[in-house]
């Protein structure tokens, strides 16, 4: 799985979001508001991965456990499946 071409991250009004670009803002679905670690995570996803490599990066990166990890993974992953930025 990884960010659908078409997507950017930036940052406005010193919050960092991702929205759509070009052809993409035709079936605009929102802006996704990324903290910290989904800014980490999307940029990760630039790239194919999935969910392991995803749980080794944030585990490595930050002081968290695992099913805190999975949790908050899960979450950013189904945010944006709702908003139709993930290819899978």
């Amino acid at each position: 799985m990884k960010i659908k071409d078409g997507f950017i991250k930036t940052e406005i009004a010193d919050k960092i979001v991702a929205i759509p670009v070009g052809a993409n803002t035709v079936d605009f679905s929102g802006v996704v508001v990324l903290n910290e670690t989904a800014a980490f995570l999307w940029d990760l996803m630039q790239t194919d991965t999935d969910k392991q490599a995803l749980l080794k990066a944030v585990l490595s990166e930050y002081e968290t456990d695992e099913e805190s990890a999975l949790s908050d993974i899960d979450a950013f992953l189904q945010n944006l499946r709702d908003k139709d930025f993930l290819c899978e």
